[in-house]
């Protein structure tokens, strides 16, 4: 802001100056054509300088939703008056209010979207990473299952199968086994499609015990097997049968 000064104040200025002239014009040390020449540049000089001393602007900008608000208060002589543009465009007082509060809603509309989208994608990320670590641990679950499961189902094995409570219970729960483990791939392929966390984590869950228990039946038989069979091809068989695990 420019200091705004007295009216009264440059106009006394202005007399002084020109008693000054005139002494210096009485007293022989100037001609009437300088003194009038310089009466006028001081004259012109200290009007210029009270009128830009008396006009001052002060400007606000907002950048909002890619567009440059600018508004303007001018002071000029005493006469104060706003200017409005968008864009470097001068609009109306009206259009500017409006256009600013739409620009303002917009871009609150916009920032409430970037919050919800980025929060969605943490989701979204969560939710991939937890099914990829799901099906995972699911697809080697059923291929141990189904490795042991093959060495159990071993046609000299069959006559000495051992079920007890630590290992598999009953020829009903193998069969059981079997059908889910048939199935499995299919249905983890479906949850991870639906995206159905819970279904994948209680499958997981159900069948994460297999390779255990079938390992532990297939050892039970196998000791059984020894102790009773006394046929050398069938022992052949279970030796390379035995290898392998």
């Amino acid at each position: 802001m420019v200091e705004v000064l007295p009216f009264l104040k440059s106009f006394a200025r202005v007399i002084l100056v020109v008693i000054f002239l005139f002494y210096l014009f009485k007293r022989g040390f100037m001609e009437k054509r300088c003194m009038l020449a310089a009466l006028l540049c001081v004259v012109a000089s200290t009007c210029l300088g009270r009128y830009v001393s008396h006009k001052s602007i002060s400007t606000e900008v907002e950048l909002i939703n890619g567009k440059e608000f600018l508004r303007s208060v001018i002071n000029d002589m005493g006469n104060v008056r706003e200017e409005y543009s968008i864009n470097r465009v001068p609009v109306e007082k009206d259009d500017f209010d409006q256009a600013w509060e739409e620009s303002h809603m917009q871009d609150a509309r916009k920032q409430r979207q970037d919050r919800f989208d980025k929060q969605r994608d943490r989701f979204a990320f969560a939710n991939d990473t937890q099914a990829a670590i799901l099906e995972k641990a699911i697809r080697k679950s059923v291929f141990d299952a189904k490795q042991m499961l093959q060495r159990l189902e071993c046609e000299t094995l069959q006559p000495y199968l051992k079920f007890d409570v630590k290992g598999i219970s009953s020829p009903e729960q193998v069969q059981h086994m079997q059908q889910a483990l048939r199935v499995a791939d299919e249905a983890v392929k479906k949850m991870v499609k639906d995206h159905d966390m819970q279904g994948l984590k209680d499958f997981l869950q159900k069948i994460e015990t297999w390779p255990d228990l079938l390992e532990h039946c297939f050892k039970q038989s196998v000791q059984s097997a020894i102790g009773q069979c006394d046929d050398t091809t069938s022992l052949k068989e279970l030796l390379a049968l035995t290898s392998v695990v």
